[in-house]
């Protein structure tokens, strides 16, 4: 689907629309807060044209860029051709580096894969001499677990997937294995890179190291590949856009606005069906962009996504506090940006919902009583409803109670949850697709197979595992656009919102907390390098609306 625009009505407007996208955030302080008044009449445009969809945006932008090419790349310099007014991402610039490689796994675009580990699996044939080439010599894979100092980045969840071949021919993803180590030492450390298997079978897929030249850069790149496809549709779809959607449904059919968590929540869920219901009906298409980029066809993209959220404590075990302590990233010895600040929004918010609830709830009995919240919490999890996993009180075993919700203890919990996940959690993977949207820093498939050896790595072109000139301005427009549309403001309410005093003056003190947590993140970008600013509260929308 696709509009037809006076290109002349825009001549003046689109440059700077594109530009701002292309810049937003990318200088490690606030979203550009000039976006907002491009984008405005740039939205009455859309809307006066009847636009129904991100598809029909992508199609304005597309008109807007002056180059149109197609076909195989004959240098890099094709790829950044592309960039005539959108700004390209700081990572274009230094991708192919191991410590930027290794720093997008704590600060990128998917910072949720890596976990520690105490030993490495035995699909994963890494040796101590592998370790030590990489950290000191001397260093064993044995003291390095002991110590904390492994960790793994497993796209095992990708392993079974159908490759597509639209638009241009068959291409190639790729469950890989990656290994990180921090040197020995004490203090806060950068991790580095030890060794990349492409697959899970170690029979099928050699285990690649730094020194491998040519063949490393390729094994670096399908980690690329399985991290897009692994952010946009397990971290990002699944784990955000799905998770909120059966608490918008069940909000609006059991708590009214006089209801205090109907209330509460409802300026949470702004714009998420519709932005899902537009996602089902334009993108996610077997012509759609998502399938036009992704590696996978659109029906094993789409089982990709469901047994991501097939796990019994899903809910519960990615709450913030619950996945980082189960990924085993808790130790300060790590650098990882995305752990600190996500954690300071999380405090931030979780103190707001406590403070509110406490106002409404004054006991369990309270909770266990509330007949409306309980018809919320019923419908969330019913087989005939929500179907949502791991929503309910744990056991004394860790389980999940599915759908028990007696405690003001759990009610304010799975609130935070909730409100951390529509904001701050879809904040951190949607914006950052801006960074996502150099296509070779970040492909969303390979068109050739991974080479089998140095010296076909050497006779293959490193640009044969690319994608064509017209996906990649697809992903430059499209991730750009995505990643660029800013509305609303995490903690910004309005100030005909609160139901009373107490009510407002908590919420005062939930805005002048995240002012202090967006100082408290701005301080900490003046030593990181690159700076996160994705986390930074005045960047964070309420809710999923793009």
């Amino acid at each position: 689907m696709g509009l037809s625009f006076d290109l002349d009505k825009l001549e003046e407007l689109g440059p700077k629309l594109l530009s701002a996208i292309g810049s937003t955030g990318d200088d490690g302080d606030d979203a550009d807060e000039g976006l907002s008044a491009l984008l405005e009449p740039f939205g009455k445009m859309l809307m006066e044209k009847g636009m129904a969809s991100p598809t029909d945006a992508t199609d304005i932008l597309g008109q807007l860029t002056e180059t149109k090419p197609t076909g195989r790349p004959k240098s890099l310099d094709d790829y950044n051709g592309l960039f005539q007014t959108i700004k390209p991402p700081a990572l274009s610039i230094n991708y192919q580096l191991d410590e930027t490689f290794s720093e997008q796994r704590v600060s990128g675009f998917n910072p949720v894969v890596i976990k520690g580990v105490r030993s490495i699996p035995e699909r994963f044939p890494v040796t101590d001499r592998m370790l030590a080439k990489a950290t000191s010599p001397g260093d064993t894979l044995e003291k390095a677990g002991k110590e904390g100092r492994l960790y793994l980045a497993d796209y095992k969840e990708l392993h079974d997937a159908e490759m597509g071949n639209y638009p241009a021919g068959p291409k190639y993803g790729f469950a890989p294995l990656a290994l990180f180590a921090l040197p020995q030492g004490c203090g806060t450390r950068h991790l580095v890179p030890v060794a990349i298997q492409c697959g899970q079978e170690p029979s099928e897929y050699p285990v690649h190291t730094p020194g491998e030249g040519a063949l490393w850069n390729w094994a670096k790149t399908t980690v690329q590949i399985a991290d897009f496809n692994y952010h946009e549709l397990i971290s990002h779809l699944g784990g955000t856009h799905l998770l909120m959607e059966p608490f918008a449904i069940s909000t609006h059919n059991n708590l009214d606005n006089s209801h205090p968590i109907g209330h509460l929540l409802k300026p949470h869920f702004e714009g998420t069906l519709f932005i899902n219901n537009a996602s089902l009906e334009y993108l996610l298409t077997e012509t759609g962009q998502v399938t036009k980029i992704l590696a996978p066809t659109l029906p094993a993209s789409a089982k990709v996504v469901a047994e991501s959220r097939t796990e019994d404590n899903y809910f519960n075990a990615h709450m913030l506090p619950t996945q980082l302590s189960t990924r085993h990233v808790t130790s300060s010895d790590l650098h990882y940006p995305y752990r600190d600040d996500a954690l300071l929004v999380w405090k931030s918010i979780n103190q707001w919902v406590q403070e509110y609830v406490d106002l409404f709830y004054r006991n369990d009995k309270d909770v266990q009583e509330d007949v409306l919240l309980q018809r919320w919490a019923q419908e969330l999890v019913s087989e005939e409803s929500g179907r949502l996993k791991g929503f309910g009180e744990i056991d004394s075993q860790g389980s999940t109670i599915c759908g028990k919700l007696t405690t003001v203890d759990y009610l304010v919990k799975s609130l935070t949850m909730v409100i951390f996940t529509a904001s701050a959690s879809h904040a951190a993977f949607n914006f950052s697709q801006t960074h996502m949207a150099h296509a070779p820093s970040v492909p969303g498939a390979a068109y050739r197979n991974m080479p089998i050896s140095e010296r076909q790595a050497k006779v293959m072109p490193s640009l044969d595992q690319l994608p064509p000139l017209d996906v990649a301005r697809t992903q430059m427009e499209f991730l750009s656009l995505l990643g660029g549309v800013y509305h609303t403001q995490l903690g910004e309410y309005g100030i005909t919102w609160p139901q009373n005093p107490k009510v407002f003056m908590a919420m005062k003190r939930f805005q002048s907390d995240l002012k202090d947590v967006g100082k408290a993140i701005k301080e900490k970008n003046k030593t990181r390098n690159p700076a996160y600013t994705f986390l930074i509260p005045k960047n964070i929308p309420q809710s999923i609306n793009i």
